[in-house]
Formats: structure tokens, sequence, C-alpha cells
């Protein structure tokens, strides 16, 4: 790997016992952590055996909205002075980075961004006032004026509460001088929780004049002026942040063998192992249920005069709530339970390994003995899971979970040598050869064949110079071909419509007939050591 390797080296002989405490909280009082480990070995069988135990429980409280007084509401928008319409320029700057941005259609309660009444907003109570839009405005953006009003970017968590607890344990016994068994088990968990910004509906509201929740003033405006509906956006502040919370929890098990032989007149290290781990994931989000949303906002006067769904009038049992947008401090607590609900995902990670390799040095050239390693694999990953019934049907604003099914598995064969050239000679202190060759073969893609040479060369003591060859593949992974779909919005503005802002919907889903990506690579790396400066 050119980008390097993280290699965990476990001190498998480790006597004695140790631990950690540490806790912290930031400058503010907030984000309070702590962190707790325990450690301790101890062989037996008159040290034939040994065991070792380590765990760990660590906390971070996470840091709930955003406290701090560096926001200023930095957003990027389009210019309105751009484009090639009347008054437009394209020698002026596309993009503006501006403080002080909020939205120019949605506010806590309800604003009308269209039509005569623009403007008009409906804040705690239900009170309708104006709205200030300040100096600048590009829906769905208005810089300085109410902006802060009309900004959720405080609503969201500045940090997350993660609870984290694990424990690892070994144990070995060398049934000979020559062999060891081992058996590991390890249990990990962690919960996490946060809220995201508030849900958002940017203008694409439609309120009727017949809404049972609109003041009878704007009712009357709205007669006068003729017109039959409101359109707008609300940041649903009644319906609050949108909380999720995740719990990952792994087990793993391993059980294997080591020892050494000697053959080729020459000492030999052998190990095997196998493995089996099992990752569960639940993702849970508490989120409007978008059909209820848009029935429980739609509501009217039965003949009777009591508040009603629209919907109910045509159908007595749907259960509708009517739900009071129009305002902050409005909703009814029966409301908002009928237009919230749980989008929730299980997800089931399996993976079983089989695995053994050998390496010694056969024999020698006249620079010093030729090492050889090689080795088998077998690996089986699959994934499986469950979600809920209105994900399925994308019915949530967000979190639309869909659980995904599949499994593959690997058989992998693989040989490596390390040949020395040159040691100690007038041309070279040091010079070796490198190679490797690997056989893979994937139950979904077929098989690959991979390879590795390359050289190291030494001068003087103080430089080493290294290269590469390689022919590498990246095969992909259970997400890339079997995840079901999630789906997601985003905006963009169109150019051939004077940058109106437009909402596109995207899909991403795994792909089963997706094959091993290729690369050829090239490596060439020095290597300091200059004597002058020991230790570099």
């Amino acid at each position: 790997a050119i980008s390097g390797v993280i290699n965990f080296v476990l001190d498998k002989k480790y006597v004695g016992l140790k631990g950690e405490l540490q806790g912290g909280v930031t400058t503010y009082g907030d984000d309070r952590s702590y962190k707790m480990s325990l450690t301790g070995g101890t062989g037996f069988a008159s040290e034939r055996g040994h065991i070792i135990v380590s765990a760990e429980n660590s906390y971070v409280d996470g840091i709930r909205g955003l406290p701090r007084g560096w926001y200023t509401g930095v957003k990027t928008l389009i210019n309105p002075a751009y484009g090639t319409g009347a008054g437009q320029s394209t020698s002026v700057p596309q993009l503006l980075i501006r403080q002080g941005t909020g939205f120019s259609n949605a506010t806590p309660g309800f604003i009308v961004s269209a039509g005569p009444l623009k403007g008009v907003y409906f804040g705690p109570g239900g009170v309708p006032a104006q709205f200030n839009y300040g100096s600048l405005v590009n829906d769905p953006f208005v810089v300085g004026g109410d902006w802060k009003y009309a900004d959720f970017g405080t609503t969201g968590d500045l940090d997350m509460r993660i609870a984290h607890r694990s424990i690892f344990s070994r144990a070995s016994y060398a049934v000979t001088d020559d062999i060891e068994v081992f058996l590991q088990a390890s249990y990990g968990v962690a919960h996490t929780s946060e809220r995201a910004t508030n849900q958002f509906n940017l203008g694409n509201l439609t309120i009727q004049r017949d809404n049972a929740f609109l003041p009878a003033q704007i009712v009357a405006q709205m007669t006068a002026l003729g017109i039959t509906n409101l359109r707008g956006g609300s940041l649903n502040a009644d319906l609050g942040s949108i909380p999720a919370s995740s719990r990952r929890a792994l087990y793993r098990y391993v059980v294997g063998a080591s020892g050494k032989f000697d053959a080729f007149d020459s000492a030999w290290t052998w190990d095997i192992y196998g493995q089996k781990s099992r990752s569960d994931v639940h993702n849970d989000t508490l989120i409007s249920n978008t059909p209820n949303y848009n029935r429980a906002i739609d509501a009217v006067r039965a003949p009777n005069g009591a508040i009603v769904c629209r919907s109910t009038l045509t159908n007595p049992t749907d259960g509708c709530v009517p739900y009071n947008i129009l305002g902050t401090g409005v909703a009814s607590d029966a409301a908002r339970n009928y237009v919230l609900g749980t989008a929730f995902l299980k997800v089931h990670l399996g993976e079983e390994v089989a695995a053994g390799s050998v390496h010694g040095t056969p024999f020698a050239t006249w620079a010093g003995p030729v090492s050889v390693a090689g080795g088998m694999e077998y690996r089986r990953e699959k994934v499986g899971g469950s979600n809920d019934g209105p994900s399925n049907t994308n019915s949530w604003f967000a979190g639309n979970y869909h659980a995904s099914f599949g499994s593959y598995h690997v058989t992998e064969g693989f040989a490596e040598a390390v040949v020395p050239l040159a040691k100690d000679a007038v041309w070279a202190k040091a010079f070796d050869l490198n190679a490797a060759i690997r056989g893979t073969d994937y139950s979904t893609s077929g098989f690959v064949t991979t390879w590795k040479i390359g050289a190291t060369y030494s001068l003087v003591d103080d430089i080493t110079v290294r290269a590469t060859r390689s022919r590498d593949i990246r095969a992909p992974n259970l997400a890339e071909q079997f995840q079901a779909g999630q789906a997601g919005t985003g905006t963009i503005a169109d150019p051939f419509r004077n940058n109106t802002q437009s909402t596109y919907i995207t899909l991403t889903s795994g792909n089963p007939n997706l094959v091993p990506e290729k690369a050829d690579s090239t490596g060439i790396g020095v290597v300091l050591q200059p004597r002058f400066f020991p230790g570099f």
C-alpha cells in the first residue's frame, strides 16, 4: 500500500495489571468526557499458557445545539446580479459568500414566499408579521434583515453523544515446544445520538384560504385580493430538531495455532486461524411522515365547527389529526404524535475467514538467505437486515432506510520471496529483489491475478533507494454491490432559467455486476539514515 498501512501489534505475553483513567471538559463547560480502561495478563500451567484481558469504557456527552459565538450564518448564494438578463452582467462574481444569511422562503412557523402577501410570516402564537428581507434576496436565501429568525444553523448539535464499551480476551497454550494454540474473543458496542437541523420545507407548501388555523385578518386580505391559497415554507419549529441514534455491536471470535519446523536444512514457521464475526447496526430517526404531514396541515372546519383534516371529511376513519404550522408554540401534542414517526434500519453483517501461511529460508545466494512465504485464505461476507414499512415507499421527510441483502466469498493463494543479490560489495552495500503473486477467485466477478516486483538498493548505509512495479486491484464491498438504495435531494442553480434554484432527487444503490478495479502502479522512494544524525 503506497499510502501506508496501520499495524496493530498485540503484546501476547503481557504480565501484570495496568489501567487508565482520564476525563475532559471544554472551556465552555460542556462536551464532558471520560475514559476508563484496564488490562491484565498472567501465565499459567508453568508458563506454558497465557491469558490477557482488556476492557474499556468511554463516554462523550456531546454539545447540544451550537452554543458558540463564532457562528455568523455564513452561506454561499447565487449573485442575483450575475447573468445575461436585464440589469445583469457576467463580469460580476456568480457566487457570493455572505455572513448573516438566512432563508427567504421558510421561517420557524410559516412564511408566505410568493404572491401579493409575500413576506407575511406567522410567529409566536400564530401572530402574523411582516418579514424584513434585508439588503439582498435571492431565493432561497436572504442577507441581513431578519436572517437570524429564518436560519436553522444553530438547531443541530455541534458534537454528538457517544457511549462506548469493549472487552478483549486472549488465551494461548503451548501444546508442545513447537506448537501453540490460541483463542480470542472480543465484543464492542457503541451508542451515538445527535439532533440534526429542523425539518425544512423551503417554499414548497400550500395553505388553502379555508385553512381553519388562518387568522381572520389574513383570510379577509386573501378574499379582498382574490387569492385562494398561500405558497410558502416552514422550518417546523414545533416539530423540533430531528433526533437520530445508532447502536453498533461487534462480536468476534478467533481460533488458531502457530508453530515451527525444520525443512531444507532451515527453520520454518507457520500459522493458521479461523475467524467468525458479526456486526449488528441499528439506526433510528424520529422524523415526520410526509403523507401524514401533508394531510395534517390541510386543516378545515367540519360542518359541526370542529377543526379536522380535509381528508377526514371524505374518510372519517383515516385517523388524521390537524396540525397547525401557522406559527410557533401552536401545534398540539396529538398532532405532533400523528405527524412524527420512527424510521429505522437493522443491519446484520457477517464475516467468516479461514487462512494459513508458512514462511522460511529454504536456501541462500552468495549475498544471504532467500526468504519465501506462501499461504491461502477463504473469506465469506454477507449482509442482511430489516427496516420500517414507510421507508419502502420513501414516506419520511428524511432517513428512508432500505435493508440490503447479499453475500460473496473469496478464495485466494499467494507466494512471495525476497532474494538478496549483493551485500557489502564495492558497488552496493545491499541489493535485494522482491516479488509476489496472488491469485484471487471472487464468487461475484471471477478470477483475478495480482503481482508485484521490486528492488531495494543501498550504495552506502546512509541512503536506500527502493522501487516497485505492481498490478493491484480493489474489489467492490458489500454496500457497493448490494445496497438496496438510499434517496437524497439536492439543489442546483439552473443557468438556463436565470439561475433559478432547482431541486433534484438522487438515488444511491449497489450494483451486483461490479468487478474489481485494476491499476498498474509504479512506486519509487528514498530512505535517508545519515550517520551524522544518529537515530534519524
